[in-house]
């Protein structure tokens, strides 16, 4: 029996997420990046926009400033730090005219800052501590679901720790049950961010798929819930449940 166990949680970017990025098992390499910046006098850009398969992220800020994110594969981000303002410009005319029409309004007030995190899975715990949140698992940021990831992984961290401290089962037992536990739930989601984050046009039996949601609510509202955590992915796109869709 231990007489503490340390939880870490550190962000991606941290030293100690680099070195178990380092040890990790299973990665996702890096397939798309996001310049993105801050423009004032665009509060409205705010409001619903009309987005078609759009790598557009636009978030409220403070002060009547909003950020704008522009995703790209990472194929093209030689060109695009080539002239970032050009290529960030282009795709926002491109995919959303009436936000670029907001954006003409406005003034940008910071400079462009960009990134990418590799997704990864690393081994979650040893003698004496455990890891939960991105410090153990972290997918590509285009599905928007650390913080569901990290709270579903301190879930699964906190009954195993419960499980060891009363003796139910080894702790060391309970601890390599959460691994698998989160491995098994986790991986199809991976898999699946892996494909949308290539930004590639859906293949032609997903394009399938979403012609069938159009008019079918129920369906529609699980197809969401794969992306909100409620509706398992291999569940959804099962060979049956796809045949119940209507063609």
């Amino acid at each position: 029996m231990y007489d503490a166990i340390v939880v870490g949680t550190p962000c991606a970017g941290s030293p100690t997420a680099r070195l178990l990025a380092r040890k990790s098992y299973e990665v996702l390499l890096v397939v798309a990046g996001a310049p993105s910046s801050t423009s004032g006098g665009v509060a409205d850009a705010c409001a619903p926009q009309r987005l078609k398969l759009s790598p557009i992220l636009v978030e409220a800020a403070v002060d009547d400033q909003a950020l704008i994110g522009v995703a790209v594969p990472v194929r093209e981000l030689s060109a695009v730090r080539a002239d970032i303002e050009a290529s960030y410009v282009k795709s926002i005319l491109e995919h959303t005219p009436d936000l670029a029409e907001h954006l003409s309004h406005g003034k940008r007030e910071s400079r462009f800052v960009g990134g990418a995190i590799p997704g990864y899975y690393c081994r979650p715990y040893g003698p004496g501590w455990v890891l939960a949140g991105d410090a153990a698992y972290r997918k590509n940021s285009c599905t928007a679901s650390e913080i569901t990831d990290a709270f579903k992984t301190a879930d699964l961290v906190a009954d195993a720790i419960d499980e060891g401290l009363s003796d139910r089962q080894p702790i060391e037992q309970a601890i390599a049950a959460y691994e698998k536990q989160r491995n098994d739930r986790e991986t199809p989601y991976f898999e699946l961010t892996i494909q949308l984050a290539t930004l590639d046009p859906p293949p032609g039996e997903i394009l399938q798929i979403l012609g069938a949601l159009r008019n079918n609510p129920e369906q529609t509202s699980r197809y969401f819930g794969v992306f909100a955590h409620t509706a398992p992915v291999d569940d959804f796109f099962a060979p049956e449940k796809i045949g119940e869709l209507p063609s």
